[in-house]
């Protein structure tokens, strides 16, 4: 479920750690939709105990929206985005996480293209497929299963590539 549902737990959780253990540097992260209760206080605090969060987006608006409906019915995308820049603006880090699924194909969109989307929002991202592609008992047509393995190929292929004519001289 949705952590921020129950965020005063959370942090109550978390400012009670020194109750457990000693060991600074144990880190807690939280995956979000960064739709709800994402409010300066609350942001500030899990800041200042160094938790790591992970903000589901599913690509760019249309997309997104299509899928992360709000229960209110506004805009998700916007809503997240402003979450977004809150983290931005007090220079904290966090990943993107995007669901990989037939909605890439479905939408004209590709896997490259939603690496290069993520990436201009954070330097952190990662791709968690939905599914096993190519499963026998898939709901997701052969079409669209070729497709996202084709890409996935193709965008494997390209990181080689880059990591063939990497110079060890820039690290």
């Amino acid at each position: 479920g949705e952590p921020m549902l129950c965020a005063n737990l959370i942090c109550e959780l978390i400012a009670r750690k020194k109750e457990f253990t000693n060991n600074e540097r144990l880190r807690f992260a939280m995956t979000t939709n960064a739709l709800l209760g994402m409010d300066e206080e609350i942001i500030d605090f899990f800041i200042s105990n160094n938790v790591i969060f992970n903000l589901s987006i599913d690509g760019p608006e249309e997309i997104h929206n299509k899928y992360r409906i709000a229960k209110n019915g506004c805009n998700s995308f916007a809503a997240v985005m402003k979450n977004v820049e809150k983290l931005k603006n007090k220079g904290y880090p966090f990943a993107a996480v995007a669901v990989l699924d037939e909605r890439i194909v479905d939408n004209n969109f590709s896997l490259s293209g939603l690496c290069n989307y993520l990436r201009s929002i954070t330097p952190n991202y990662k791709i968690d497929p939905a599914y096993f592609i190519k499963r026998e008992n898939s709901t997701v047509s052969g079409d669209a299963q070729d497709e996202l393995l084709a890409q996935l190929r193709n965008l494997i292929d390209d990181i080689f590539k880059n990591i063939r004519t990497l110079s060890i001289d820039k690290f």
